[in-house]
């Protein structure tokens, strides 16, 4: 159990396992729940700041738990980035190999369509995306936070 707390490798094993072996339709349900994680993160610190004025016990246990979630979030976007980056890297290598092994049938494989689909683009994307929004709902926490305690 502590193990699993403790180890990111332990409680996105499986995941992680999934999304390389996956094609595109695997990479949206990541970008989605990476952005659905997110919202819900930044409404639980806005609704858990909300509470202060009627109940401070109660809003600040609900506040705690609004961070643990914001940071399990940043970690969620953050372990799908950098392995969407590995993928993203993985795979333009094993292209690069092929063209050297053999430039004369990657470039006719080039002209007749028949390579293997690549989702090397969507990985980037994904990369960048993920570290922006690991980031930024940190940032949007502390902000949501600092508007709904000066108001």
């Amino acid at each position: 159990m502590l193990r699993w707390f403790f180890s990111v490798k332990h409680r996105h094993h499986g995941g992680i396992r999934r999304y390389e072996k996956g094609g595109a339709g695997i990479r949206a349900v990541t970008l989605l729940l990476m952005l659905a994680l997110c919202g819900a993160s930044l409404a639980l610190v806005w609704w858990a700041c909300s509470f202060f004025a009627k109940n401070i016990l109660v809003g600040s246990l609900l506040l705690i738990l609004a961070a643990a979630f914001v940071f399990g979030s940043a970690e969620f976007c953050t372990v799908y980035a950098v392995t969407a980056f590995r993928m993203f890297f993985w795979g333009t290598a094993e292209a690069l190999a092929q063209k050297a092994e053999d430039p004369v049938a990657s470039a006719e494989q080039a002209e007749e369509g028949d390579r293997p689909r690549s989702r090397r683009g969507f990985d980037m994307f994904l990369f960048v995306f993920g570290l922006l929004l690991a980031i930024g709902v940190v940032g949007g926490a502390v902000a949501v936070a600092i508007v709904q305690f000066a108001a």
